[in-house]
Parts: C-alpha cells; structure tokens; sequence
C-alpha cells in the first residue's frame, strides 16, 4: 500500500490464483477504487514513491522458475490523480 494523497492509497495484489494482479486507487472519503492496471505477474511486493513523484512497483515474474526474478515498474500518473 502506498499513500497517494492525503484521502488516496495505491494498492498492489495478486488476484487469486495463476499470474494475475492488480492494481488499485482507492478514495478512502467517498470508498471508491479505480482499477489502474492488471499485470501478469507471479507476485506483487512493494509499491513506493520516487523523489520525482512517480510510483514504483517490486514484482517477481519468475515463470515456472523456482528462483525470484524481480523487476520494477514504473506507474506512471499512479500518485497524481
């Protein structure tokens, strides 16, 4: 989870079973949540935020591999709307 703004939190998670995840914007006042983009992914990790304000995500897209193959994704507009 990452803080958007002071109402707004980002939110990174598998979506079931499989490679699929998700990620959310969700206002917290009004209860709302906009999908913002769903990723073949074996894992999610951590989201967090760039000196520049952009929003970075740690994922594992390892296949059938047994060992992590970690990469970041830059979510580009993800902490200003």
């Amino acid at each position: 989870m990452l803080t958007a703004s002071g109402d707004t939190i980002i939110t990174a998670s598998r979506a079931g079973n499989g490679i699929r995840a998700t990620i959310y914007r969700t206002y917290l006042t009004t209860r709302v949540s906009d999908l913002i983009a769903e990723l073949t992914l074996n894992d999610t990790g951590t989201l967090a935020a760039t000196k520049n304000g952009q929003a970075i995500l740690l994922a594992d897209i390892r296949g059938n591999e047994r060992t992590a193959h970690p990469i970041l994704i830059q979510l580009t507009g993800a902490l200003s709307a």
